[in-house]
């Protein structure tokens, strides 16, 4: 968590450089072969509707935190995934969106990983939307809910 916290706070003053973009500030959870995750974002989308940030996530308090997920030819557990994620615009109109996301960060400080999704995001008020995606984490399905907020 403290890494997360140094990563969040860089991120923050270097932003504050940057002109004519929206913040943009998201949780959402995460269903894997093993169990649900929870993760929080946070991030900058520019004027092309390309967006881009840091995310934290791990397994809820109520979960067994040590889900299985496979890397390699061995096993590991996942007890927290961070890094960095960019997201592309496919289709975009005033209320509905899709997009492309790529994070890549790393699993447990140990094990880097790239995680490939399409999103999909409504317009629910002016500067909320809720999203849908499907995406892979080691060649396996996944699915995402998120609740994201604009500045």
């Amino acid at each position: 968590m403290k890494k997360y916290t140094i990563l969040l706070t860089v991120f923050l003053l270097v932003s504050e450089e940057i002109p004519a973009q929206k913040m943009v500030v998201k949780t959402y959870l995460e269903r894997i072969h093993s169990g649900y995750k929870v993760g929080s974002a946070i991030g900058h989308e520019t004027y092309w509707q390309i967006e881009y940030g840091v995310f934290y996530q791990k397994a809820p308090n109520g979960q067994n935190s040590e889900s299985q997920i496979l890397v390699g030819a061995g096993a590991e557990f996942e007890k927290e995934f961070m890094g960095v994620y960019a997201a592309i615009p496919v289709l975009y109109s005033d209320e509905v969106d899709f997009k492309v996301q790529v994070r890549t960060g790393v699993i447990n400080g140990v094990n880097f990983v790239t995680t490939p999704s399409l999103l999909a995001h409504y317009k629910v008020a002016d500067q909320m939307k809720l999203g849908f995606g499907i995406g892979f984490r080691a060649l396996i399905p996944t699915i995402q809910t998120s609740f994201s907020f604009n500045f």
